[in-house]
């Protein structure tokens, strides 16, 4: 078992997170999951935010690459929460 110790809490698979990253295709989805993943350790390296058990990397990254992809939805969400300004 991989895993990135965070103070009390351990991050667990994230070679296989990263695995999942890299075979991200569409450019703006890899990005937005990468921004996600990114803020998520920044956060938890330095001790805000961290979760009460063991953090899966490899689900959380499973599923920001599920929402993310929806690229239709997350413009109308983005559009309807800014008007017209795009």
């Amino acid at each position: 078992m991989n895993a990135l110790y965070c103070e009390n809490s351990p991050i667990i698979r994230t070679d296989e997170a990263n695995s999942v990253t890299d075979s991200i295709r569409d450019r703006t989805t890899w990005q937005l999951v990468a921004m996600a993943s990114t803020s998520l350790l920044m956060n938890m390296a330095a001790n805000k935010h961290l979760p009460a058990a063991r953090f899966d990397m490899l689900f959380f990254v499973q599923v920001m690459r599920d929402v993310c992809r929806k690229h239709d939805d997350l413009r109308a969400i983005l559009f309807q929460a800014h008007g017209n300004d795009s």
